[in-house]
């Protein structure tokens, strides 16, 4: 007697959830006919009762009650309860909202392989939290799953050389339709931070403008979008990556202690200042003195140490021992990520239209932090300097590895070796690597001063570099977005 009043409502099969997928496209009404007949579990007589031929009056026990409220919102199964028995379903609410008859006993989330976003146009952070939510519903168990064969996460892809995309194809990698990768789920993770850093960088930066070009106005090649990242504070990127660090510390400190080429220097004691800390900056004897006196132009003390930064982080990292001092590295750090990833952000904000983005490669945290935020959407090209080929060497060899620097942009590009936390983001976002000379960064540098009255240093020239030369080739009809990064250069060597 126990089980008098029981109402047990049948699952929702593969068959019938595939029914009414077609029929919702359609825009039609389920038809319960229909569904009876390929539902074998159903039974007149047999204990599967179909909820709309059941009894109004009847009540499900207390017991046997499905969760309401928020628990049941994220399951993605909201069940109907005593008081929508009786009541009709509407064929056009939303879809979550008829996707939950299953029986009482719990039943896993149905996933949709469309998402229904209506009229409304979606704005990039309304995209990013869509997107987020969705990777919360089925990801948290496969993270921590043992990598299969055919995952980016637990294979390696070898590097292919120039002009090839690293991304693999069809056959190479099988994938649930509207299930994320555990890669993607890392990006996806990630983008809640840079969307945070935005939040938390809103007046400490400037929202850089873009520039669009027609084709033919730099070069026989098409319409191209520069990003003026070069107007930043302390004339160059760095800055978001310096606060973010900064912003999100748990203690504030009370002195900081950097390496840099010079933008990242000037960048920490820009923010530093900007939050009433000391700085200190140790810089290669490489670096150009209008950096050097960018740095202490901002109060901090500036000190010189080895021939290339890897040489100044080690004499930063041994001075920071004895004072005690907070690090802030270039690029191998979190917030560093998250927060240069904001370029990529506003970028697409500014121009969603992209189809290739062209961004400079030094220790990677730029590139790391807008491959991130694309995820893939738009296809992020890396560019080095043929005297600095780090991300190169370090895909080909599959880690992380030293390279030798030089070249006309080593003072800003002229990281030894990738940081750990971007190389596999590198790995698994970025399509492709291309090598620029030494000559083509000079005559990008050239370019923009003389048809656009743009100082930018030869890092900042180094991706419309790869345009320039031809380094890289945009497919037909692509959109290619190149970002300009930094402007700390000598004037006098643009007059003309």
């Amino acid at each position: 007697m126990a089980g008098r009043g029981l109402i047990r409502r049948r699952p929702l099969t593969a068959a019938r959830a595939l029914y009414r997928e077609r029929a919702g496209e359609l825009g039609q009404p389920p038809n319960r006919a229909v569904e009876r007949e390929t539902n074998p579990l159903h039974h007149r007589r047999g204990g599967w009762v179909d909820p709309d031929d059941r009894d109004p009056k009847r009540r499900i026990p207390a017991r046997r009650r499905q969760p309401f409220g928020r628990l049941a919102q994220m399951d993605n199964q909201r069940q109907p309860g005593p008081r929508h028995i009786g009541q009709p379903r509407d064929p056009d609410a939303p879809r979550f909202q008829q996707a939950g008859e299953v029986g009482w006993r719990r039943h896993p989330p149905i996933t949709h392989d469309h998402l229904i976003i209506g009229d409304k146009r979606e704005t990039v952070r309304e995209q990013a939290q869509r997107q987020l939510r969705l990777a919360g519903a089925g990801g948290a168990d496969e993270q921590n799953r043992p990598p299969v064969a055919g995952d980016s996460a637990g294979v390696q892809e070898p590097f292919r050389g120039h002009g090839a995309s690293m991304a693999p194809s069809g056959g190479e990698r099988k994938r649930l339709v509207n299930r994320p990768t555990a890669c993607e789920r890392r990006a996806m993770t990630t983008r809640s931070a840079i969307l945070a850093a935005a939040d938390r960088l809103a007046g400490h930066i400037r929202h850089t403008p873009i520039l669009r070009l027609a084709a033919g106005d730099l070069g026989p090649f098409g319409a191209v979008t520069l990003k003026l990242e070069l107007l930043q504070h302390t004339g160059s990127f760095k800055p978001r990556g310096a606060f973010n660090h900064l912003l999100t510390a748990e203690r504030r400190p009370e002195r900081v202690i950097a390496a840099s080429g010079g933008n990242h220097g000037a960048a920490v004691a820009y923010a530093a200042r900007a939050l009433g800390i000391g700085a200190e900056i140790f810089v290669p004897e490489a670096t150009p003195e209008t950096k050097v006196a960018r740095i202490a132009s901002y109060g901090a003390l500036v000190a010189r140490g080895g021939a290339a930064y890897a040489d100044a982080l080690a004499a930063s990292r041994a001075r920071g021992g004895e004072t005690g001092a907070v690090e802030v590295h270039a690029y191998d750090h979190e917030a560093v990520l998250a927060g240069q990833g904001t370029v990529g952000l506003e970028f697409e904000a500014d121009a969603p239209d992209l189809t290739h983005v062209l961004v400079a490669t030094g220790g990677g945290g730029l590139i790391g932090g807008i491959a991130v935020w694309y995820a893939g959407r738009t296809k992020v090209i890396s560019v080095e300097p043929a005297a600095c080929p780090t991300l190169r060497d370090a895909l080909r060899a599959g880690m992380p590895v030293d390279v030798a620097v030089g070249g006309l942009a080593a003072d800003s590009l002229g990281a030894r070796r990738v940081g750990s936390l971007m190389f596999p983001i590198a790995r698994d976002l970025i399509a492709d690597v291309v090598l620029v000379g030494d000559d083509a960064i000079a005559a990008a540098q050239g370019l923009l001063w003389e048809r656009l009255r743009l100082i930018a240093e030869p890092g900042g020239a180094t991706a419309l570099a790869a345009l320039l030369s031809g380094a890289f080739i945009p497919p037909p009809d692509a959109r290619v977005g190149v970002l300009v990064c930094g402007g700390n250069t000598d004037p006098g060597k643009m007059a003309v």
